[in-house]
């Protein structure tokens, strides 16, 4: 599990780019959509993604009292897996289509931009 949380943001953005490089590709030669199943496998990747950049262990961090460095990471935790929950609600074998989930989809792919940014930004520093 360490090795998984070693890997940078950006490489999970990268695997969910290659997905759905694919999910057009199949789409365009076959003709067969794997949307639906690409968005679930997505927000599943993000969300997992997220969840291992904010830390699982932040339940530790309340014996000392919360720091602001803290409280980001319980809210990355939160929306990493808030990003999960949606990506199993939408796939195509629970298929729930509420409103709510699309705006949490905006939600989560503004905040992925939002951590590209500071990722690439930290980088340059």
């Amino acid at each position: 599990m360490s090795s998984l949380k070693n890997i940078n943001f950006s490489v999970w953005l990268g695997i969910v780019s290659i997905i759905g490089f694919i999910t057009i590709f199949v789409n365009s030669i076959t003709g067969i959509s794997l949307n639906e199943w690409a968005d679930s496998l997505l927000f599943l990747i993000i969300g997992f993604a997220l969840f291992l950049a904010g830390g699982a262990r932040f339940f530790v961090y309340f014996k000392n009292g919360l720091t602001p460095n803290e409280i980001n990471r319980i809210v990355t935790v939160a929306i990493g897996v808030t990003s999960m929950v949606t990506g199993v609600l939408i796939a195509p074998f629970f298929n729930f289509n509420f409103v709510i989930l699309d705006a949490i989809k905006g939600f989560i792919a503004i905040i992925a931009v939002a951590v590209i940014m500071i990722e690439i930004i930290g980088d340059e520093n």
